[in-house]
């Protein structure tokens, strides 16, 4: 599933050619340098990246520190 998530997310990442940087502040909306987990979906579903919130969840939790 993470292997997956990580496909799908840099083809969208290059295909759109969406700079890293700009949509992390764009999606941190509390301003802390990290995303909450609603966040982080919201920049998944913004960039293409097709899954269900639940397995969203499931790499989340393997890559949230």
């Amino acid at each position: 599933m993470l292997v997956s998530w990580i496909n799908q997310f840099n083809i969208q990442m290059e295909t759109n050619s969406y700079p890293m940087e700009t949509l992390f502040s764009e999606f941190d909306t509390e301003h802390k340098g990290g995303l909450a987990y609603e966040n982080w979906c919201n920049l998944n579903e913004f960039v293409g990246v097709s899954m269900s919130k639940i397995d969203l969840k499931k790499v989340f939790k393997l890559i949230d520190r």
